[in-house]
C-alpha cells in the first residue's frame, strides 16, 4: 500500500520501524514518526495539514522515487547482484 500511495503522488507518514524510513526519506517523500509514539504521528499529521505546498512537493518527490527508484525491475537486480555476491565468497 506505502508503494501504491506513492505512485499516486500522496505524502506519506510512516512509523521509523522495519523498512520504513529506506523507502520514505523523512521530510522528502514524507514524514517519519517515532514508532509507537502516537504524539509524534499526531504532530506529523498536523504538518502536513498546516503545510499543504509542502505535503504535494513530498508527494511528488515520492511519486518521481516510486517511479524510477522503487520498481520491481530495480528489486529483482538488486537481489541478483546479492547472490551474485555471495556466491562469490
Amino acid at each position: 500500500a506505502l508503494l501504491e500511495a506513492m505512485h499516486l503522488g500522496l505524502p506519506c507518514i510512516v512509523s521509523s520501524a522495519g523498512g520504513n524510513p529506506e523507502v520514505v526519506r523523512d521530510k522528502m517523500d514524507g514524514l517519519v514518526f517515532e514508532s509507537g509514539n502516537i504524539a509524534d504521528l499526531a504532530k506529523k499529521l498536523e504538518q502536513l495539514l498546516a503545510e499543504p505546498n509542502s505535503a504535494r512537493v513530498m508527494g511528488e518527490s515520492g511519486k518521481i522515487r516510486a517511479r524510477e527508484d522503487l520498481t520491481i525491475e530495480r528489486c529483482a537486480r538488486d537481489y541478483l547482484n546479492l547472490y551474485d555476491e555471495v556466491l562469490t565468497l
